[in-house]
């Protein structure tokens, strides 16, 4: 059986006889939430035209994630001889693929926000950054990750508080100073339902 190359616009071509079905459906999806919502994602008019394309750097991105991929390395691997990059320009793609992944979550909660379930559950996770040790050198995250206390233990990270419905759709999504109690988070995110 043979499928059509996933790309017209870049080098990243899987041959006729290879099919990735998780990747096909992760594009598809992302495709028709781009055209639902509109969203540009045009590349710049002057300068290189990119490696890979917007949209297959936040698919290869989801694909890393739901085929259990631990690195961004090893779905590099899997596909360096397909993807005709290096691994520097796929990690770069995926990076910033990451800011239209922002937005489709926003534009997602803000859409489902009215017809939301009236039972709203509201959780937060510990996102550690670095190891405790290495808190005073690390400078990535400087300025937005602190010092907290979870059931694992103390860490040097942020805190992510989500609040969803009844029925699993995610209505707000806050990411803060681990400091700060949850009771106050889930507050304020109860009240905006959305990103902030």
């Amino acid at each position: 059986m043979q499928t059509a190359p996933i790309t017209r616009d870049c080098s990243f071509k899987l041959p006729t006889n290879m099919k990735l079905i998780i990747y096909e459906q992760l594009k598809r999806s992302i495709t028709h939430l781009i055209q639902t919502f509109k969203i540009s994602i045009s590349a710049a008019p002057t300068g290189r035209p990119r490696k890979i394309p917007t949209i297959d750097a936040l698919t290869l991105s989801l694909y890393r994630h739901r085929s259990t991929r631990a690195i961004k390395r090893s779905v590099y691997e899997d596909l360096k001889s397909f993807l005709g990059c290096s691994y520097k320009t796929l990690v770069v793609s995926m990076n910033k693929a990451a800011v239209l992944a922002g937005w489709l979550l926003a534009l997602l909660m803000r859409s489902g926000a009215p017809t939301s379930h009236p039972v709203k559950y509201t959780d937060a996770a510990d996102l550690p950054v670095c190891l405790k040790k290495n808190a005073d050198d690390h400078k990535t995250m400087n300025g937005l990750a602190g010092f907290g206390h979870s059931a694992k233990g103390w860490y040097y990270g942020i805190k992510m508080t989500m609040t969803r419905d009844d029925r699993g759709a995610i209505l707000g999504l806050k990411f803060s100073d681990p400091g700060q109690t949850t009771a106050i988070s889930s507050a304020r995110l109860t009240k905006t339902s959305w990103v902030s």
